[in-house]
C-alpha cells in the first residue's frame, strides 16, 4: 500500500496526520479508541516514510503557491469565492434553512452541561468564523465576543419507548430554523437529554462559515477544551497561525488573471453539460418546482461487507468514499438506463 493510500484510509477513520508548524515532526489527531495496537505499530514503522511524504508535499505546495499571511482586521474583510456564492444563494431565500449544516453526536456517560456551554464559548473565541456575521453586502464582520447559549431540551418525562423518535423530531425541528447571517450568531448549540447519562449534542451552522472539512478540527478542539475544563485546567491549545479570513484574502489575491481563467475553463467543461433529471421509475410525478426537501435513511453495513468494501478500495487504489460513490452511480445507472448521472456530494 502506498503512503497516499495509507493516509487516505486513515482519513476515512477520522485519523488525521499533519506536520507540526516546524515541519520536522508528525502530529496525529484521532477519535478516542481509533488507534489500535496494530495501527500504532504500523504508524511507528511508517513514521519516516510518512514524514518524508508530507514534507515533500508541503515543499511542492509552497513552491507553487504564495504563503498565507494574516490580514489587518481593521480593514474591510473579504469573502472567499465559496462564501460569496453561499452569500448570494442566501439572499435568494433568506428565510430558508437549505444552507444549514446540522451535526449531531450521541453522548454516553456523565456530562456537565455548564462546562459544555463554557467549552462551546471557548470554541467560538478560538475560531473566528463562529463569531462572524455578514451585515452589509459580501463582506464579513468578526465580533470580538459573541455569546453562545446551550439550549437544553429534557425529554426524560416522555415515554421511554418514544424518546428516540421524539429526539429525532426535536433535532430536525431545531436544524430547520433559519439563520439571520446579517446579525449572527450563525451557530446554535442544543443538548437533547433522553436519560441522565444519555444526550444528543446538536450543533447547527450556516454553510457560509462551516463545511465538513472544518468538522474534525472543530470537534477535536471542543473535546480538548471540555476535557481541560473538566479537570479544572485552562485549555491550552496550539495557537492558530491563520484564520479562514486570511485564507479568503490569500485566495482572492492569488486566484485571478490567467490562473482564475484556467480554473473557470476547467469547471465549465466539467459542469457545462445541461442538467436533466434522471428518468427513474418513480411511484409519483415529479413536482414542477424543486422543494429541496429530503429525508435520511439510516442503515448499517455488516463487518463482513465493510471489510470487503475496504479491500476492494485498496485493490483499486481508491478510498471507501470513492467505492461507495461508484456503487451509488452504478445503482442509478441500472434504474435509469443512463451511463452518466450528476451526483452532488459533500466531501
Amino acid at each position: 500500500m502506498t503512503t497516499l493510500e495509507f493516509l487516505s484510509q486513515l482519513r476515512e477513520q477520522n485519523i488525521i496526520i499533519k506536520l507540526t508548524p516546524e515541519g520536522d515532526q508528525l502530529k496525529i489527531s484521532a477519535p478516542k479508541g481509533a488507534l489500535s495496537a496494530e495501527l500504532r505499530s504500523e504508524l511507528q514503522a511508517r513514521k519516516e516514510e510518512i514524514l518524508t511524504f508530507l514534507q515533500e508535499a508541503a515543499a511542492k505546495q509552497s513552491a507553487n503557491l504564495p504563503e498565507i499571511e494574516p490580514v489587518d482586521r481593521d480593514n474591510p474583510l473579504r469573502l472567499s469565492f465559496a462564501q460569496e456564492r453561499i452569500w448570494k444563494l442566501h439572499q435568494l431565500a433568506p428565510d430558508s434553512a437549505n444552507l444549514n449544516v446540522p451535526v449531531a453526536w450521541r453522548l454516553a456517560g456523565r456530562l456537565d452541561a455548564t462546562l459544555l456551554e463554557r467549552a462551546l464559548q471557548r470554541l467560538t473565541e478560538r475560531h473566528e468564523p463562529l463569531r462572524s456575521s455578514f451585515p452589509d453586502g459580501p463582506v464579513v464582520v468578526i465580533a470580538d465576543h459573541m455569546p453562545l447559549k446551550l439550549n437544553i431540551i429534557d425529554l426524560q418525562e416522555s415515554p421511554e419507548e418514544a424518546r428516540a423518535a421524539e429526539a429525532i423530531r426535536v433535532a430536525n425541528t431545531l436544524a430547520a430554523e433559519p439563520f439571520d447571517i446579517g446579525q449572527g450568531p450563525i451557530m446554535r448549540a442544543s443538548l437533547i437529554r433522553t436519560a441522565p447519562e444519555r444526550h444528543i449534542l446538536l450543533l447547527v451552522f450556516h454553510q457560509i462559515v462551516f463545511d465538513w472539512g472544518a468538522a474534525n478540527p472543530v470537534i477535536q478542539d471542543l473535546g480538548d477544551i471540555y476535557a481541560a475544563l473538566k479537570k479544572g485546567n485552562t485549555p491550552e491549545l496550539e495557537p492558530l497561525a491563520v484564520q479562514y479570513v486570511d485564507y479568503a484574502h490569500w485566495q482572492r489575491d492569488w486566484l485571478q488573471g490567467n490562473i482564475l481563467a484556467q480554473q473557470e475553463q476547467y469547471w465549465q467543461e466539467q459542469l457545462g453539460k445541461p442538467y436533466q433529471p434522471l428518468p427513474l421509475p418513480l411511484d409519483h410525478e415529479r413536482p414542477a418546482l424543486e422543494s429541496f426537501e429530503s429525508r435520511l435513511q439510516y442503515f448499517q453495513l455488516t463487518p463482513e461487507l465493510t471489510n470487503a468494501i475496504r479491500q476492494l478500495s485498496q485493490k483499486s487504489g481508491g478510498t471507501v468514499y470513492m467505492t461507495l460513490l461508484a456503487a451509488l452511480q452504478a445503482l442509478l445507472a441500472g434504474y435509469s438506463g443512463h451511463d452518466e448521472a450528476m451526483v452532488f456530494s459533500l466531501l
